[in-house]
């Protein structure tokens, strides 16, 4: 168990993370704790006190921004509480990130997704397989027992998409639907109402997964701040075509997840950290023939007690919050 750091600005959550050197002089730093993504990232400071290793510099894609990243090796990577050091690894492969990934993003993330093609991840190299995320206290849990059971009817089936892309180890689960929140171009109500009483010029558009042409996979990504659209769904709801649905007056999403045992979790955005972009992935061998992906970021994960993903049952468990205050 770690402790979190709560970084209100993008609303996300981070891990302290120390390295140490060969003539054992440390440096420390804080990392985003980051659901979408497999890797340990380092900022530029850490290519002093890390050394080569055999993988080349790689292009990696963290949202919509797209830079170097170089591959380096720590000789001791330590995990604290306070002053006490809980975990620590020797020869640690880590990514320094190139400044425009950092710019943009901020670039330095505690990777969660357990396993990659190509590099070490993060939680392969430290040895665990099961992660929880609690938000409230905020903490992390790393573990190598089973914290979800197959059978647990609260619990939701993660989707692979491995099949449609190389290397693609993402938590995802298949909605049920979407609900989409527009402000009415055609209105002068007060915008800061709450956008489901409809009187208030918000309008609401309910989409089931019935309706869609292909599975609509929600990615559990907590190192994103808003909410990504892959371009498939875009160009099949035909979303910010019409001059009343232009991405200023997409107010809102909320998202359906179907449990094992047949309830709903849903999960709405957060007026704070609420933004949204729709683009091309990168992920998949065909355009034509892979699932529409919906990512959910911090303003999804705000108003959530809890997220626990054990990759050994492929379950993912959401604990909502009893406080639906900003």
């Amino acid at each position: 168990m770690l402790p979190l750091k709560f970084l209100p600005n993008g609303g996300s959550w981070a891990l302290r993370i120390t390295l140490t050197d060969q003539d054992f002089n440390d440096f420390s730093y804080y990392g985003i704790v980051d659901t979408g993504s497999p890797f340990l990232t380092s900022p530029s400071m850490a290519m002093d006190r890390t050394m080569p290793t055999k993988y080349p510099t790689t292009i990696e894609q963290y949202g919509e921004s797209t830079g170097g990243v170089t591959w380096r090796k720590a000789s001791y990577m330590g995990l604290s509480s306070g002053r006490q050091q809980l975990l620590e690894k020797r020869n640690m492969v880590l990514g320094i990130a190139s400044p425009e990934v950092i710019q943009e993003t901020g670039g330095i993330f505690v990777g969660l997704i357990r396993r990659d093609d190509n590099r070490p991840s993060f939680l392969q190299q430290v040895g665990y397989r099961s992660l929880a995320i609690d938000f409230q206290s905020p903490s992390i849990l790393l573990s190598n027992r089973r914290l979800i059971e197959p059978q647990d009817p609260d619990s939701l089936k993660l989707f692979s998409l491995q099949p449609y892309g190389p290397d693609l180890y993402h938590y995802g689960v298949e909605c049920d639907g979407l609900e989409l929140y527009w402000k009415d171009e055609r209105r002068n109500d007060n915008q800061d109402e709450k956008r489901k009483d409809q009187g208030n010029g918000i309008r609401k558009e309910s989409i089931s997964k019935l309706a869609l042409k292909r599975p609509l996979i929600a990615v559990l990504d907590t190192g994103l701040t808003g909410c990504i659209v892959s371009d498939s769904l875009q160009q099949e709801l035909e979303i910010f075509k019409e001059e009343e649905k232009s991405p200023s007056s997409l107010t809102g999403v909320t998202v359906r997840l179907p449990t094992t045992g047949g309830t709903t979790v849903e999960l709405a955005s957060l007026d704070k950290y609420w933004r949204v972009s729709s683009f091309r992935l990168p992920w998949f061998y065909d355009d034509e023939q892979h699932p529409h992906i919906i990512a959910l970021g911090s303003t999804f994960w705000a108003h959530t007690d809890s997220l626990v993903i054990d990759t050994s049952t492929q379950r993912a468990k959401i604990l909502q919050s009893s406080n639906n205050d900003p």
